[in-house]
C-alpha cells in the first residue's frame, strides 16, 4: 500500500476529500505522522491529509460513484498495467496499443488514474 503524492492528496482535499488518517502532509510535502506525544488537534505546519491510494480510490466509488480498475497488459512479453475509469457519465481509459500510455508498475497506473479522475469531478 502506498500513500498518494503530496499533489494527489491537495487535489483531492480540494475535490472534498476530508482524510482523518494520522499520516499528513506538511506545507512542503514532507510526510510525517502525528503521535500521540504530538497533541491532539494540533498539527504544524499542516497541509492536507496523505491518504493510502486505495483508501482514496474508495472514497472515489463510494462518496462520488466513481470506479477505477487497474488491468494487467501482456505487450512483447512485458507485462504493463492500464487504468478504466468508469464516471457516472463516461468511460475513459488508457490506450492498451500505446506503450507510451502504460505503466511498468500497478502503483503507478493507479496514482495516474487517481489524478486523472479527481481532474474529472465537479
Amino acid at each position: 500500500m502506498e500513500f498518494v503524492s503530496y499533489n494527489t492528496a491537495k487535489l483531492a482535499k480540494e475535490k472534498g476529500f476530508e482524510g482523518t488518517s494520522k499520516v499528513y502532509y506538511d506545507i512542503t510535502g514532507g510526510l510525517y505522522t502525528q503521535t500521540y506525544s504530538d497533541g491532539i488537534g494540533y498539527i504544524p505546519n499542516f497541509s492536507c491529509y496523505a491518504p493510502l491510494q486505495e483508501e482514496l480510490s474508495s472514497w472515489l466509488r463510494d462518496d462520488r460513484g466513481t470506479h477505477i480498475s487497474i488491468i494487467a497488459v501482456n505487450k512483447n512479453r512485458m507485462r504493463y498495467y492500464a487504468y478504466i475509469i468508469y464516471t457516472p457519465n463516461s468511460v475513459i481509459s488508457s490506450d492498451t496499443e500505446l506503450t507510451e500510455e502504460l505503466f511498468i508498475c500497478y502503483t503507478d497506473a493507479l496514482e495516474a488514474a487517481l489524478v486523472i479522475t479527481l481532474n474529472v469531478l465537479q
